[in-house]
């Protein structure tokens, strides 16, 4: 017998080629349905875990808490991982209901994530990034055209100690598959205990990468409050509940202090009968606001709501800022049109983190790529002077991607922190700008993005993190 430390440390990327065998505890939970069923996640008093993956899901039996034994003998160990097995051939001494407080990790942060992975740790200060909606952020039924339905959706889950996760909840295409908690409650608001498996999960946004990820078991693995402090202070955060309204609103902060535009248009946004190209208007964000029901947009509405606006990057408006048709897309000042925020960092210091998170997606025909930079506002009597604020100084800190909103109706969420030259700043400026022609929907046809493409921007919270 060896420990599972032992045994990664001798066999890591290797087959087994030894009578060995491992003894742990069934960390996982397959009856909440928050893994695959034919998979099972084992732990040791070393301080490691491994993931395993049976040839026949009904073969596995195990409960969270039973201690097992494992022969590995003619297995092949992948990223601490090994499938194949056969529950009759490979599992034996089955010892049910030992517990996992023997060999459960606390940590304080969620820093250096591959140091756990395939462990059961309890994240001590957590708090949920978007505390916002269920556990689970999506419409299941939707299925677009041609397109795969995304059933394992993420929210992040962010460390006052440093750091953050994507924590997923097993999906399914309907209220009953899945994991069983996943509509159970709004997500918690504070700051506290939050409990999970950390493992690699085969990201299928990009489609070729693994990344590190947190899987709750169940609703009571979440003891973060629903009230109290955070870890975090909000500087700005725009996030809207449910409304109804005519006419024109102005666009002010959920939190904090800010200024959130387009450069196509002013801080103003719009029923969406009442807009038209490079105008903000109002759009569905799919994070439910009522836990009894999955997101609709119809009435009663228990979805929160966005900002959307199309004519990104092509847009013929005479009221776009960096006018039309502006390519190529580089690594100058002005590529695209972009979202514009502005916020005071001033009395943030140097040794303080500051973090941008948000959640976003676009039309099948919106655009894709996007970047992040940052500069400082300049004024001109008092009033800030677009034109010379956007022709100014930036520098690039951030990237990411968007879905398509059609096929995948929940936003994917980004966390990124800002280079601590943005701190102490009287006001600084992020374009979160569209850095290519490509659309949304790389399975179409047409891969450039049109002049009618939107982007939603469901949510953004500009945060700062003591270090």
């Amino acid at each position: 017998m060896l420990t599972i430390e032992e045994l990664l440390s001798k066999y890591e990327g290797g087959v087994v080629d030894e009578n060995l065998f491992i003894r742990g505890i069934v960390v996982s939970d397959v009856e909440n349905k928050n893994i695959p069923a034919n998979q099972m996640v084992v732990q040791d008093q070393s301080g490691k875990g491994m993931l395993f993956t049976l040839e026949n899901a009904a073969d596995n039996t195990f409960s969270v808490g039973d201690e097992i034994s494992v022969w590995l003998y003619e297995k092949e160990i992948i990223k601490a991982g090994v499938s194949g097995l056969s529950a009759d051939n490979n599992v034996f001494d089955h010892a049910p209901g030992v517990g996992v407080s023997g060999v459960i990790k606390t940590i304080d942060n969620l820093n250096n994530l591959e140091e756990h992975i395939n462990c059961l740790v309890r994240v001590t200060n957590a708090e949920w990034m978007f505390p916002y909606g269920t556990y689970y952020p999506g419409e299941e039924p939707w299925v677009y055209e041609n397109q795969p339905m995304w059933i394992d959706k993420a929210r992040i889950a962010r460390s006052s100690g440093g750091g953050s996760v994507r924590a997923y909840v097993l999906g399914g295409e309907s209220e009953t598959d899945g994991a069983t908690f996943k509509h159970a409650r709004l997500l918690p608001q504070g700051n506290g205990t939050l409990t999970g498996i950390i493992m690699y999960r085969h990201d299928d946004f990009e489609r070729n990468t693994d990344i590190i990820v947190l899987r709750m078991r169940s609703i009571d693995d979440d003891q973060i409050p629903a009230s109290g402090e955070r870890g975090y202070r909000d500087i700005a955060e725009f996030v809207w509940e449910p409304q109804e309204f005519t006419g024109t609103l102005p666009i002010v902060p959920s939190k904090g202090e800010g200024v959130l535009r387009t450069s196509m248009d002013g801080a103003f946004w719009r029923n969406s009968g009442e807009q038209s190209t490079g105008q903000m208007y109002i759009s569905p964000v799919f994070w439910r606001s009522d836990a009894s029901s999955i997101a609709s947009w119809a009435a009663p509405r228990t979805t929160y709501v966005g900002l959307n606006t199309g004519g990104w990057g092509q847009n013929m408006s005479a009221t776009s800022v960096f006018g039309p048709n502006n390519y190529p897309f580089s690594s100058g000042n002005i590529n695209g049109e972009a979202w514009l925020v502005i916020f005071s960092t001033d009395g943030v210091s140097p040794n303080d983190e500051i973090v941008v998170g948000l959640a976003t997606s676009s039309s099948a025909t919106g655009p894709r790529d996007f970047v992040i930079d940052w500069g400082e506002a300049l004024y001109t009597d008092g009033e800030i002077d677009w034109n010379s604020t956007l022709a100014g100084d930036f520098t690039d800190f951030a990237e990411y991607q968007v879905t398509n909103w059609d096929a995948q109706r929940y936003a994917p969420e980004f966390m990124f922190a800002l280079p601590s030259g943005a701190n102490s700043k009287e006001n600084i400026v992020l374009r979160l700008r569209v850095n290519s022609t490509r659309r949304a929907n790389l399975s179409a046809t047409n891969t450039a993005f049109g002049t009618a493409g939107t982007n939603r921007l469901c949510g953004l919270v500009v945060s700062t993190r003591e270090k």
